[in-house]
């Protein structure tokens, strides 16, 4: 079974700890993670960390725009539409 879960920007999971190799290889932590420190919303699949997620605001839209650190398949790019589309509609009931 395949464990996914969208995690807000400075979410415990990637913060927590000093070396984060076990959830992030280093070149995934240089895009989650700024130069000057700012956490990025990243996507986990399975314990590791696959991409960010970013919330854009247009008018009376919101919209989440998941970007992949690697090729990722199919299946799981469903589940993440899938897990986005909740995300939205909470984001957008914010808006009213």
């Amino acid at each position: 079974m395949v464990e996914m879960v969208l995690l807000p920007a400075f979410d415990e999971f990637v913060i927590s700890y000093k070396d984060r190799k076990a959830s992030a290889s280093e070149d995934y932590q240089r895009h989650a993670i700024s130069s000057n420190g700012i956490f990025r919303p990243v996507i986990v699949v399975n314990g590791q960390v696959i991409g960010i997620w970013k919330r854009t605001v247009k008018k009376d839209k919101i919209l989440i725009q998941p970007i992949y650190f690697q090729s990722t398949d199919d299946g799981t790019k469903k589940m993440i539409v899938r897990a986005v589309k909740p995300l939205e509609v909470f984001f957008r009931n914010r808006l009213k």
